[in-house]
């Protein structure tokens, strides 16, 4: 695997979430959270730097309501993804 998630903290959490991914390679991604019925729900506003090693992403959360959701981050062909549950 080119680029993995290593650790998304805190998890649950309320206003903000940190993931930590690994990447063998630098690429622009684009993030957006998926409801439990597989609706895209909120999209990030803007494009994401990931460079070639370890990245730590900051990712707001006030435009979610409380409940769980899942993150993909499209980088080129491939999408990362992982779970979080946002509490208030």
């Amino acid at each position: 695997m080119e680029k993995e998630i290593k650790r998304t903290y805190p998890n649950p959490a309320k206003t903000v979430v940190e993931i930590e991914i690994i990447s063998n390679h630098d690429c622009l991604a684009e993030a957006f959270f998926l409801d439990p019925a597989g609706e895209r729900v909120f999209k990030v506003p803007y494009e994401i730097e990931i460079s070639k090693g370890n990245n730590t992403l900051s990712l707001n959360l006030a435009p979610l309501i409380p409940g769980r959701y899942d993150l993909h981050i499209q980088c080129e062909l491939e999408t990362l993804k992982t779970s979080i549950e946002v509490l208030r």
